[in-house]
């Protein structure tokens, strides 16, 4: 994992309330394209665009592998994990009801797919390796 890049997905629409995001790469020492603090700078003009794609790879956690794929695409294929956060602590900035994170597409269709492996897994987050 030492250079790995990561797709960092919470399901919390909002990347100012997504403290997993945003620690990600200085706790881990490890690249994440879908973490927005720093893209600022770094983006311009495509900052906004960034921040809409963003959004919307939040919003494959509940989905399948086709928004997955879909939404991946913008970030680059060359993926090598895909990091998936098991309890969000928020839900657009509010705190979330643990019953109504659970539910989690994503995660059933990652486990099912032959492209994925499980690599790392708690009760708080799931690490999945980008085979293919």
């Amino acid at each position: 994992m030492g250079n790995s890049q990561f797709l960092v997905i919470t399901g919390e629409p909002d990347a100012m309330c997504d403290s997993s995001a945003e620690w990600f790469p200085a706790l881990t020492e490890r690249e994440s394209l879908s973490t927005l603090q720093g893209r600022e700078w770094i983006l311009g003009k495509k900052f906004g665009e960034f921040i809409g794609r963003r959004i919307n790879l939040q919003n494959c956690i509940d989905e399948g592998m086709g928004c997955l794929n879909n939404e991946a695409e913008y970030f680059g294929t060359s993926f090598d994990y895909v990091y998936i956060s098991i309890k969000t602590p928020t839900n657009n900035c509010k705190a979330a009801e643990s019953s109504s994170r659970i539910s989690r597409g994503l995660i059933i269709a990652l486990e099912n797919s032959i492209d994925y492996s499980i690599v790392y897994k708690s009760r708080d987050a799931i690490i999945f390796d980008n085979i293919k």
